[in-house]
């Protein structure tokens, strides 16, 4: 049972975790951020009213159970109060921003404050994407004209990239962004030729981006897109989607895993054998597209504690497409069924066991403790906490 603290008192008591399917309401809530902090897992919780259009944010203080044992409710612009109390409930060693709404940031952590005054400086009219790491942050909108626009930040000077080489329309969308080190990767869905994953060296003279991975790794629309990318100590993992499958899909449509390795190439993990320019791949891991479940379905989410790996593969509850060029991006369409794969060496992996119920909607984060995965989610009803916890079994 984990001892409750002076900021557990002051903020709530402990309420339960609830998934609130049976829940009618407007309020879409989802889970964009999870992390470990000083033995607790802090959740960021973003609400959107379907009905208004607002959107609230909750930074939330979970216990072993999932369940929500101090909470602190966020409106665009947060007052000294606000930002106070957030301090306290993430410290020193959790996540450094939260991202509120269009383009404000929330300095969770003195030292973070600075920086979201540099990109509240930006003048974006909303931000898409947000990453850091322990040197660089890099952030994804759009301008006031609704221009695209990416910034890598250090310290306190933001620089501009080119975003010419991504080639974005309409058809071709910048969808996830990562640091590792001084390099940014780029991930761009392309829903008829499969993604395209650029990298871009930081900090060495004019930034430049160069093409890592094309044409979704060589199995083009099925690869359409990114679900997700995560560093590791072997590289960058890249999980991939479809995006939805013709009325009667030919073949093996399941997703797969990739890695980027530090020294720039890059390893089909699990996956469909084929031949490309690079030769022909076999997975590492012996694992077949979905981990051997070939249905339509996106790697979802991914999280790691030590050199342990968890992967969610999630199947796909959309609508079919005959036409590839109407197809957009909508992760919130892989909202089936749900399953849990950990590996330590990304070569042999094991599928967990678990009760999730089968509609809760679709996996948006994951975070992985010593016995525990926090699979975030999304959920309906304007209090509700989308988090399940699934045990490790020894």
């Amino acid at each position: 049972m984990m001892p409750r603290n002076d900021l557990d008192r002051i903020l709530g008591g402990e309420t339960n975790a609830d998934t609130g399917p049976q829940n009618a309401s407007s309020t879409i809530a989802a889970v964009t951020d999870m992390s470990w902090v000083d033995g607790a897992v802090v959740a960021t919780i973003q609400r959107t009213d379907v009905l208004t259009g607002g959107v609230t944010s909750e930074l939330a203080r979970l216990d072993p159970k999932g369940h929500r044992r101090a909470s602190l409710m966020l409106n665009a612009p947060a007052d000294t109060t606000d930002q106070a109390i957030a301090y306290a409930m993430v410290g020193q060693n959790g996540p450094c921003l939260l991202h509120l709404t269009g383009a404000d940031l929330l300095a969770l952590t003195p030292a973070a404050a600075p920086l979201s005054n540099v990109i509240n400086g930006l003048g974006l009219g909303r931000i898409d994407l947000l990453v850091q790491s322990s040197d660089w942050c890099a952030v994804y909108g759009v301008t006031a004209a609704d221009d695209p626009v990416l910034y890598a930040i250090s310290g306190e000077t933001p620089v501009g990239l080119p975003l010419d080489p991504l080639a974005l329309s309409d058809t071709r969308q910048l969808n996830n962004i990562q640091i590792i080190g001084d390099t940014l990767y780029a991930a761009v869905v392309d829903s008829i030729s499969g993604f395209d994953i650029y990298h871009c060296a930081l900090g060495n003279g004019p930034a430049a981006f160069e093409l890592v991975l094309t044409k979704g790794a060589r199995r083009f629309a099925i690869n359409a897109a990114v679900s997700g990318m995560m560093p590791c100590e072997q590289g960058l993992l890249i999980g991939t989607a479809a995006l939805a499958n013709p009325s009667h899909p030919l073949g093996d449509w399941g997703p797969e895993l990739l890695l980027i390795t530090q020294s720039g190439s890059w390893d089909l993990i699990a996956g469909q054998p084929r031949f490309s320019p690079e030769g022909l791949l076999l997975p590492a891991a012996s694992q077949m597209a979905g981990m051997g479940h070939t249905g339509n379905a996106a790697i979802r989410g991914m999280a790691q504690h030590g050199t342990s790996v968890v992967i969610a593969v999630q199947e796909f509850s959309g609508s079919p497409h005959e036409d590839r060029r109407t197809v957009a991006l909508d992760l919130s369409e892989y909202s089936g069924a749900v399953r849990l794969y950990l590996s330590s060496n990304l070569e042999d992996w094991k599928q967990i066991p678990h009760r999730l119920p089968s509609d809760i909607g679709a996996v948006s984060s994951l975070c992985m403790t010593q016995n525990s995965i926090y699979v975030g989610h999304e959920g309906l009803g304007p209090d509700v906490v989308p988090v399940h916890v699934v045990a490790l079994g020894d």
